[in-house]
């Protein structure tokens, strides 16, 4: 079906309650953006590093976002993020890649930090944390079968 925009031009528009073409409804829901999340207890002063699966449908990495708990959320942490060898975070501070200031969520639906790769379904995916405190601590990874930007 053919649209057209604010400018009057002709866009390609999916109708999601009549998916009449197989491959228009496969493109759709590999373009289709989701999420992996993972918690860890890490131990107090100490750089803690954890080995993560995210799955072998995972096509393209999107980004991240990272919580710890409320008593912790003050603690000068480290994050770093190796995928397949390449350092994609390098010792930097985790409220970096935490979406919530002073007043709550400050992030809208689909937000997070980019860090856009292409995965091929069988990475080597690693973080670590150089931990002030021992404390529980959650990364949450946004994924999608097929790149989409």
């Amino acid at each position: 079906m053919r649209n057209k925009n604010a400018f009057n031009l002709p866009i390609n528009v999916i109708d999601q309650n009549n998916f009449g073409n197989q491959k228009q409804l496969q493109n759709f829901n590999n373009a289709s953006i989701y999420t992996k999340g993972f918690n860890f207890t890490s131990q107090s002063n100490t750089t803690n590093e954890e080995s993560i699966n995210l799955g072998g449908k995972a096509r393209f990495l999107h980004g991240i976002t990272v919580f710890f708990g409320s008593a912790f959320g003050t603690d000068e942490d480290l994050l770093s993020l190796v995928i397949n060898s390449e350092q994609l975070i390098d010792n930097v501070i985790w409220q970096a890649y935490n979406p919530q200031g002073t007043s709550g969520n400050i992030f809208k639906e689909r937000q997070f930090f980019p860090l856009q790769r292409k995965l091929s379904g069988a990475d080597s995916t690693s973080i670590s944390l150089k931990s002030v405190n021992s404390h529980n601590w959650y990364v949450v990874f946004y994924l999608s079968n097929a790149e989409v930007k």
